[in-house]
Parts: C-alpha cells; sequence; structure tokens
C-alpha cells in the first residue's frame, strides 16, 4: 500500500509540475495585419524577442510603443487597431529612420529596423506555450523516477 501511494504521488507531482502555456493572444498577428493594412501576416518577433512568444517576451522597439504610447494591454482586436491609430496619429517611428511604423507596416517593413527590414519573411507560426521552462521537464523526469519503482513494486 505504501508503494503503491508513492508512485500516485509521484504522478500527481508530474501532473503538477508539468509547463503551464504562456497567456500570449496567437490572433495578434491577424489583428496587426487587418489594423495596418499589412499586405502579409507579420511575424511574432515583430512584437516579441522570438517566435516562441509568451509573457515576458514582449522586448521589440514597436510593441514598446504599441504599449507605452498606444495603451495596448492584451486586448483584442480593437485595442490592436485603436493602438495602432494613436501610434499613426503620433507619426510614431519606433526604429527611428524617418518612416511612421503605420507606414512600415503597410509596406510590408518590419517597424523595429531602420531600412526597409522583411515584415513578410518565412512564416513559421507562434507558440502559445514556453517550450522550454524552468519546469518543463519535470513530468518526464518524474514518470522516470517512477517506471523502475513501479516495476520493482510488481516484481514483489
Amino acid at each position: 500500500m505504501k508503494r503503491t501511494y508513492i508512485c500516485v504521488s509521484l504522478l500527481a507531482l508530474a501532473g503538477w509540475a508539468r509547463a503551464e502555456p504562456a497567456r500570449a493572444l496567437p490572433d495578434y498577428p491577424e489583428y496587426l495585419q487587418t489594423a495596418a493594412s499589412a499586405p502579409c501576416l507579420p511575424h511574432c518577433n515583430v512584437c516579441h524577442r522570438d517566435d516562441n512568444a509568451g509573457s515576458g517576451t514582449v522586448d521589440r522597439p514597436f510593441a514598446l510603443s504599441m504599449e507605452r504610447i498606444g495603451g495596448l494591454g492584451g486586448g483584442g482586436s480593437s485595442d490592436v487597431a485603436r493602438a495602432l491609430d494613436v501610434l499613426r496619429a503620433q507619426k510614431t517611428d519606433s526604429d527611428g529612420d524617418g518612416v511612421a511604423d503605420n507606414d512600415e507596416l503597410s509596406r510590408g517593413e518590419d517597424p523595429n529596423f531602420a531600412g526597409d527590414g522583411d515584415l513578410c519573411g518565412p512564416q513559421v507560426g507562434c507558440s502559445t506555450s514556453a517550450p522550454f521552462g524552468p519546469w518543463s521537464g519535470a513530468p518526464a523526469l518524474l514518470a522516470l523516477l517512477a517506471i523502475p519503482l513501479l516495476r520493482r513494486f510488481r516484481a514483489r
């Protein structure tokens, strides 16, 4: 009975420790494309440091402008459109190249890079979970630990 309790406890711990998905909004690229009249679907790293997206990865100049100047705070399509309207009215140029962010987006250029950074580069999709979070390997590790214990208990 005690051995079964240990195995069940390990499996319960594995379930508790599984990686939680990030609170990213996977529809943001579509919202941004529509609101900016962009010729393509913007990749996630227009706002995030990489295509894994997720909370804590918004660090691009354009995204910071959307938050600080446009007031974007995590809402839906109307929030993205409103934030872009504010940036358009203020002629915000996040990369400092003399071309407003909205103009760059509508031309298929990335507003984070001076010049004509390609907004329409390869599309790999956005992830809404952090694949290598601090607890992401815990379920596998606990399962590996539980297998020998189960075998040992069954052998007796």
